[in-house]
């Protein structure tokens, strides 16, 4: 009587093989899984902005349709700085979170969570970061640049001030934008949407020099809340670019936006 048939094994060999072609396979497929992941995550950051806009235009329908304007420099208060908000601080005006927060589903200030649609997914890594170094004086330097009450900024602070929203609503002027910031100390850029990932100028993770290379563009809202993708590339944004609004902060910051054509 003869016993069970034999199962034939993998040999050594054969099993290293598998193993290489599987490791082959991943390595050819991951680049294409990052780039959808990347695409999924500007999907998401552009619906972030749609809603803070509407979270502004709610503001401003309750104010006389007066909109929060961007918050000046705490050194100089003179200078605007797109990328600061207020968290707990009034100052006449200026962009505050707890007074969006009311009309903004998922911005929650409490213990320090500052997540939710303010966050941009394909940058995470900013939110510790910013928290960590700037809560304890009130304010976050975030995700997203704030343009608003361009008409009561110094001289010179916009090299096109007729691109962005003045003090009340207007549908056809930038209202906020994914952050491009370079910063002079260190000539680090905070991009959220790279060909190599977002890149953080306090950090210096991502771009560093007189461009940020790896830039495919940002998302840019408008005051109807409409939000649009603008491509750039790496060597459309420096200071002087007639591809880029500039917004000049103490003379060495810069803080670009896609220009309409």
């Amino acid at each position: 009587m003869s016993g069970p048939p034999s199962v034939p094994a993998f040999t050594l060999l054969e099993l290293l093989v598998v193993i290489a072609i599987i490791a082959l396979l991943l390595a050819i497929l991951a680049p294409g899984l990052s780039r959808v992941r990347e695409l999924v995550h500007r999907d998401i950051c552009a619906g972030n902005l749609h809603q803070l806009g509407l979270g502004h235009l709610a503001y401003a329908a309750e104010n006389d349709m007066r909109l929060m304007r961007t918050v000046s420099s705490n050194h100089n208060g003179v200078s605007a700085v797109p990328i600061r908000v207020w968290l707990d601080e009034v100052r006449d005006g200026e962009f505050n979170a707890r007074f969006l927060a009311p009309y903004v589903e998922g911005l929650d200030l409490s213990d320090r969570n500052f997540g939710g649609v303010f966050t941009c997914p394909s940058n995470e890594d900013l939110l510790q970061h910013s928290i960590a170094d700037h809560w304890q004086y009130g304010w976050l330097d975030g995700w997203y640049s704030y343009y608003a009450g361009v008409e009561t900024w110094g001289a010179g602070l916009a090299t096109r001030p007729q691109d962005l929203s003045r003090s009340r609503v207007d549908g056809s002027k930038l209202l906020m934008a994914d952050s491009v910031f370079r910063w002079w100390v260190n000539a680090g850029w905070n991009v959220n949407h790279g060909r190599r990932g977002p890149s953080v100028a306090w950090n210096l993770t991502g771009d560093i020099g007189d461009r940020p290379e790896h830039i495919e563009g940002l998302n840019q809202l408008y005051g109807d809340g409409t939000v649009r993708w603008r491509p750039l590339a790496g060597d459309d944004v420096y200071r002087g670019s007639d591809k880029v609004g500039q917004v000049i902060f103490a003379g060495v910051d810069y803080f670009f936006y896609a220009i309409d054509r």
